[in-house]
């Protein structure tokens, strides 16, 4: 067997394992989770003219998505073909799956064309579906956005190196319409023209430009009709873009640098990052041993054979990569897709360039990919759990006796939100109306004023306790050993709006509220407290 058929098989059998795995640790089970509902109700009551023109029901005119809402219009017309259950999601795992396949397979095609390794084209698609962060793109089925995006950017890059090697006309459309679709599905495709650029620098050095510059001219042109679009047009402002998302300044931004660096290097979420340091949880100790030992051994290469710019270079790539989240404030775990594929595909573009990545270089790899494997086994039963624990929630929220006849507003507090990195009960409207009424539309609104999380299974749905200081006031604090409260929306320990102002304190050892104090403005309120895994009415 050549070369080229053994790389596909050795591709094509990663595939089958993988979908193995995922089936193990019970991710086609998991259905819709937190804002997946409402953002499929934005999708179902928003025209075509409302996706191009950023107003859509429910969501934020400052993101411009329309390709993404129309693949979930699709994905729910297909659905209803399919006649499938109310509970059967089905549907909806598999076309995120294919999505990620799809942009691992882009990423490590590119990389070999790029550098004719086959070797560390196998690793960079391993790392692409193994890497615990990134597998939240499938298991939260609004991550198909990052997805699709990515699919672009990288078909985008691809047909850029077409164009580099042959000079086609229409290499350089291709890659521009791609261009154009990845801005038509997430804000983040406007790192293309930075991103193209320094790839085939770090690729091919100067020359590079002299053979590209066209098509850069092109992705320039796209990206200043983009930006004119969205602030004359749909008019977003470019000061509310830098601080409606996060708090203003340097250093909410070198905050997000340091979180995308967590993100890009250690697969957990902040919380349980903070809580296995305090806890000195062992694996979490050796999986830092095992990366700074890979990092030390790649910086040692690079410095013996003087190609340590390329690490620079591989670094610049990464700031561009979080750009967009260096403008929004703000950065999670889940947005690491797009930025872990490209920078790890540029490391392994310097990595080529050595004369000695021999056998010792190739096991830490290996054995980071091993840690993943483990981690990303337990996050996909986390969100199964969490999947499962929403359910229930869901089926109180249906048996609560809300009064949605009279004009008095339905405020919830103690909604499970988060439990590790998996995201729960957010936006209680969207589930409450799927799952208690009729479908993917609004009849009915509940406002879900405060939220809990946890970082184990035994805090998650712990009590509540409520003291309860007249009728408009209370005091809650949690009981769960992890569990702590939160806003959604507002890290601040401090909310105020018309209808409620919020106090939290009593951080606990993560830094998390354990206690907050609720006033409500106006007697016009039916407030319910989730608490135990059951929901009560609150009142004197």
């Amino acid at each position: 067997m050549n070369a080229e058929n053994s790389y596909r098989l050795i591709i094509f059998s990663i595939i089958i394992l993988h979908v193995i795995f995922l089936y193990i640790a019970g991710y086609f089970e998991i259905g819709l989770i937190s804002d997946d509902y409402l953002n499929f109700i934005s999708a179902e009551s928003s025209s075509l003219y409302d996706k191009f023109h950023s107003s859509i029901p429910y969501y934020s005119n400052y993101h411009f998505r329309p390709l993404w809402f129309l693949s979930i219009d699709f994905s729910i017309y297909i659905n209803g073909l399919l006649q499938l259950s109310k509970g059967n999601f089905i549907l909806f795992r598999i076309e995120n799956l294919i999505y990620f396949y799809t942009f691992g397979l882009l990423a490590a095609y590119l990389l070999k064309k790029l550098t004719g390794n086959n070797f560390l084209s196998i690793i960079l698609f391993l790392a692409c579906i193994i890497y615990p962060c990134n597998l939240n793109g499938i298991c939260w089925t609004a991550g198909r956005v990052d997805l699709l995006c990515g699919i672009f950017i990288l078909s985008s890059l691809i047909f850029c190196f077409r164009y580099f090697r042959s000079g086609s006309f229409t290499s350089l459309v291709i890659s521009s319409v791609f261009m154009l679709l990845s801005l038509c599905t997430k804000e983040t495709s406007v790192i293309i023209p930075f991103v193209t650029f320094l790839i085939f620098f770090i690729s091919y050095g100067k020359a590079a430009f002299g053979k590209i510059k066209y098509l850069l001219l092109s992705e320039f042109i796209l990206l200043l009709i983009y930006c004119v679009f969205k602030i004359f047009y749909i008019g977003n402002s470019p000061s509310d873009i830098l601080t409606i998302y996060g708090a203003p300044g340097l250093f909410n931004r070198a905050g997000v640098i340091l979180r995308a660096i967590v993100s890009l290097t250690v697969p957990y979420d902040y919380l349980s990052l903070q809580y296995s340091i305090s806890s000195l949880d062992i694996t979490f100790f050796i999986y830092i041993l095992v990366l700074i030992i890979t990092g030390a051994a790649i910086f040692i290469l690079l410095k013996r054979e003087y190609k340590l710019k390329y690490l620079s270079l591989v670094f610049i790539v990464f700031l561009f990569t979080v750009f967009p989240n260096l403008i929004a404030g703000y950065f999670r775990p889940q947005l690491i897709l797009i930025p872990f594929v490209l920078t790890v595909l540029t490391l392994f573009i310097a990595l080529s360039k050595t004369s000695k990545f021999k056998l010792p270089l190739k096991i830490f790899p290996v054995i980071l990919i091993a840690f993943w494997t483990f981690l990303s086994f337990n996050l996909i039963k986390e969100w199964n759990y969490a999947y499962r624990e929403s359910l229930k929630g869901i089926e109180e929220l249906c048996k609560a006796d809300i009064d949605f006849i009279s004009s008095k507003k339905a405020f919830v507090i103690g909604l499970p939100s988060r439990y590790r990195q998996s995201s729960m009960l957010d936006y209680a409207s969207g589930p409450f109306n799927y799952w208690c009424l009729d479908g993917f539309k609004i009849e009915n609104e509940i406002t879900d004023i405060i939220h809990t999380g946890a970082l184990d299974e035994n805090s998650l749905n712990s009590k509540i306790k409520v003291n309860i200081l007249n009728r408009n006031e209370f005091d809650i604090s949690v009981t769960g050993k992890t569990q702590y409260l939160l806003k959604l929306d507002s890290p601040e320990s401090e909310f105020r709006d018309n209808e409620t102002e919020i106090f939290f304190s009593e951080f606990n050892s993560f830094g998390k509220p354990t206690k907050a104090k609720i006033k409500f403005f106006t007697d016009d309120n039916e407030i319910f407290i989730f608490s135990n895994g059951k929901i009560t009415k609150a009142g004197i």
